[in-house]
């Protein structure tokens, strides 16, 4: 009925898909900021890959709801990069690195400061803050999460439980 791209940089070929295709696709960055718009923000610190902020995948759906997007500054960038790719990163060593907890924690710091809300746009983000999750100092949104929770009330279903991002979850045998 329709998809899902659970990968935040990849929305950036998003209206190409949409226009391939005859199905809905889940406008993921407009559902985060409709979220950080429901929030009352103003200000909202974007977390996300290089890639990602470079094509403007959050920004310009946060504009489209009058909220400024503020982004790393260029050191913390780098910090926010080694989070997702570093030698003790997401992809290296799953969710459970506290080294890449803690670089994702620098970035969360520089943007706490000038955002009222911080945005997990990262999938491998949301991973680590489903097992390390983030404090900021200000409230966190898990992209993914809002994503997942607009795919379960589309499906029709209804959560149960609303601490999604530190529950740890399993897949039921007939889902498998």
């Amino acid at each position: 009925d329709f998809l899902v791209m659970p990968c935040n940089a990849a929305h950036y070929f998003a209206d190409d898909i949409r226009a391939a295709i005859d199905i809905e696709l889940l406008d993921w960055p407009g559902l985060v900021a409709q979220e950080v718009a429901k929030r009352g923000a103003e200000r909202a610190g974007v977390l996300a890959s290089s890639g990602t902020l470079a094509v403007g995948v959050h920004q310009r759906a946060l504009a489209v709801h009058g909220i400024e997007a503020v982004l790393p500054h260029d050191e913390a960038q780098e910090s926010v990069m080694d989070c997702i790719f570093g030698p003790d990163g997401v992809k290296a060593i799953g969710p459970h690195s506290q080294a890449a907890r803690d670089a994702l924690l620098v970035g969360a710091a520089d943007l706490a400061s000038r955002a009222d809300v911080v945005i997990l746009a990262c999938t491998e983000f949301s991973a680590l803050h489903g097992v390390l999750p983030l404090e900021a100092g200000v409230p966190v949104i898990d992209a993914t999460e809002v994503v997942a929770r607009r795919v379960v009330e589309m499906a029709g279903a209804t959560l149960r439980n609303c601490e999604v991002a530190s529950a740890e979850m399993t897949v039921p045998p007939s889902l498998g």
